[in-house]
């Protein structure tokens, strides 16, 4: 609560706060569980703080993560932000945020954010499976899918089925029980 309203007094979006390396996904990583403050306490600001980390994903001046707006273009991940060289595209962090997105829909029924995930779930699929079965490399999406050998951290195999079991909770889609088997299978074990 203290820093939602410092970040409000201050006049800071969440989206242009962290380094300027991560432009603002781990610090929006924190979607999902202010969702669950908001259904464990029924205290409304939560969900509205919720419904701002969400608008952020639509208003241009968050230029880091126009998900919808870089997803339509049908770039790879590691092309949405050429200046960076990858830096930005923290596995982890993109998909606990995606996994916040999925949390979003079930609390509120918006099914534009479900969409986002889903449409994430299948470029990180595409560009992003690594040969170990899991997704990124060496933490970052990178373009796994076209590397040569494979790295894969823990947290990111535990992330991605973590996600993929929630969207599979939701969408029913037999994708993600397979993207789950084959991480926890290859990569995770």
């Amino acid at each position: 609560t203290q820093q939602i309203e410092m970040l409000h007094r201050r006049g800071l979006k969440l989206c242009d706060t962290g380094t300027s390396s991560m432009h603002g996904f781990p610090p929006c990583s924190i979607l999902k569980p202010l969702l669950w403050l908001y259904r464990d306490t029924g205290k409304a600001k939560y969900l509205d703080y919720a419904r701002e980390i969400i608008g952020y994903f639509s208003d241009p001046s968050c230029q880091a993560v126009q998900f919808a707006a870089k997803l339509a273009t049908g770039k790879p991940l590691q092309d949405w932000y050429p200046e960076e060289n990858g830096h930005w595209g923290k596995a982890y962090e993109m998909m606990s945020l995606l996994d916040g997105f999925v949390e979003f829909y079930r609390m509120t029924g918006d099914k534009s954010a479900l969409d986002v995930a889903v449409k994430m779930q299948d470029r990180i699929l595409r560009d992003e499976q690594n040969l170990c079965l899991s997704v990124g490399y060496n933490d970052q999406f990178w373009g796994a899918a076209r590397q040569l050998n494979g790295v894969s951290e823990p947290c990111d195999a535990i992330h991605w089925m973590r996600l993929n079991h929630d969207l599979w909770l939701v969408t029913g889609d037999v994708k993600s029980v397979d993207a789950i088997e084959e991480t926890f299978y290859n990569a995770f074990l």
